[in-house]
């Protein structure tokens, strides 16, 4: 795997004003964009559709989170949208760039995707695709048991997408962050045919990105508090009152599907050594950062390091306790 080096921030301003246009979903500000045909960078695809996306502007870091959840899906081995760090020399602004999962201009391929939102809503009486109240496990494990079949397959794969968010601390995996791709062979679409789950996108919402600067050495004492308060956006089944927290939905999953267990376990067996190298080196991307509001603190790493550290160890402590 190829990756971005401090040295290599791409100016999103070179690739050209007709490769750009807005992109309306989601709630933070993000421009579709294709990549030059010759590119320079070999992280980066030729001629693929890329997201650009901003911060949230009260959290002006943000965009560093969606890029370091890439690399820690590299050390668990869970599919997640390459992200890399870049800047757009015309208007200062700071981001992250995000390749996207399919391309609806492939020449060989046909890519169809359809969110969770589109089966949920089909299944559940008057489902609100606004707020995902009634997002829930069960009914979204019936989608892949009943309807696709394979049910080894697909749990293995949803099981690592919710530990990915649980490492990460992940409150956004609604209905339309999760989904399934359709993929067909122009040439013969009747039996060459995929289907898969999407990989983890949309991970900006993690790693304490609402923790403010002066707030985090306090957030670093009562880390434990913080931890215990996260929770994924999916409930267990519809009638439960609450959204399920991030490490109780992995002991639950332990619980229910015994054969989790040893999958677990692999996606967390990298070393706390991997954790300290893999987020400190971001530190040395600060300086092509335009505009300082951007950059990542000592302290901000620092914290991420702890929390995803402190994650980890709870996380095979509930698989380990799990019955």
């Amino acid at each position: 795997m190829i990756l971005q080096q401090p040295n290599q921030i791409i100016d999103i301003n070179d690739w050209g004003e007709m490769a750009k246009e807005p992109f309306r979903q989601g709630s933070r500000e993000k421009i579709r964009i294709r990549s030059p045909k010759t590119e320079n960078f070999e992280f980066i695809k030729s001629n693929h559709p890329y997201l650009y996306k901003l911060s949230n502007p009260r959290y002006p870091w943000q965009f560093w989170n969606e890029v370091i959840a890439y690399r820690l899906g590299l050390l668990m081995g869970v599919p997640v949208p390459p992200a890399h760090i870049a800047i757009n020399s015309q208007d200062n602004t700071a981001g992250a760039l995000i390749e996207w999962f399919y391309d609806d201009k492939d020449e060989d391929k046909r890519y169809y995707f359809f969110d969770g939102g589109f089966f949920l809503q089909e299944m559940i009486d008057k489902f609100d695709k606004k707020t995902g109240k009634q997002h829930n496990f069960k009914d979204m494990w019936r989608i892949f048991s009943v309807f696709l079949g394979d049910k080894d397959k697909w749990l293995k794969e949803i099981i690592e997408m919710f530990c990915f968010d649980a490492l990460i601390g992940n409150t956004d995996r609604h209905q339309e962050n999760w989904g399934i791709i359709v993929t067909s062979d122009i040439k013969d679409s009747l039996t060459k045919v995929d289907i898969k789950l999407s990989p983890a996108f949309d991970n900006g919402t993690s790693l304490g990105h609402e923790i403010l600067e002066d707030k985090l050495k306090d957030k670093m004492q009562n880390m434990e508090s913080y931890i215990k308060k996260g929770y994924h956006h999916i409930r267990w089944e519809l009638s439960s009152k609450d959204q399920i927290g991030h490490i109780e939905m992995i002991a639950e999953l332990v619980r229910r599907y015994p054969q989790a267990r040893q999958w677990l376990v692999q996606y967390l067996a990298f070393s706390e050594e991997k954790i300290d190298a893999t987020l400190s080196a971001f530190l040395e991307f600060n300086n092509d950062i335009l505009d300082q509001k951007y950059a990542l603190t000592q302290q901000r790493i620092d914290f991420m390091i702890a929390l995803t550290k402190r994650r980890r160890q709870l996380l095979l402590e509930a698989i380990h306790a799990a019955h």
